[in-house]
């Protein structure tokens, strides 16, 4: 009897686990999508109100601000690490 009574909470446990799987799927796939529509909706809406023109324009300048960014964050990096590895820090 206690065999068949642990056979049962396991198998219940088991079944508790996929619906909780399943939830957990479920809601990772919701947001997913909803960030991606949402993204697109906001995409669409820059582009019809800029035009193309003035999109690709903002387009130019971002690229032009973050790759100014990363350069500045290499190089403050480059510099750190030369210090680490004049006073022995590694």
């Amino acid at each position: 009897m206690s065999i068949a009574l642990l056979l049962v909470i396991l198998f219940v446990s088991l079944k508790l686990l996929d619906m909780a799987w399943r939830a957990m799927v479920f809601w990772f796939n919701l947001a997913a999508k909803i960030v991606f529509w949402g993204s697109m909706v906001i995409l669409v809406t820059w582009i019809w109100t800029r035009g193309p023109e003035g999109f690709m324009d903002d387009v130019q300048d971002l690229v032009a601000f973050w790759s100014k960014e990363y350069h500045d964050l290499k190089v403050r990096a480059r510099v750190e690490k030369e210090l680490r590895r004049r006073r022995g820090w590694y």
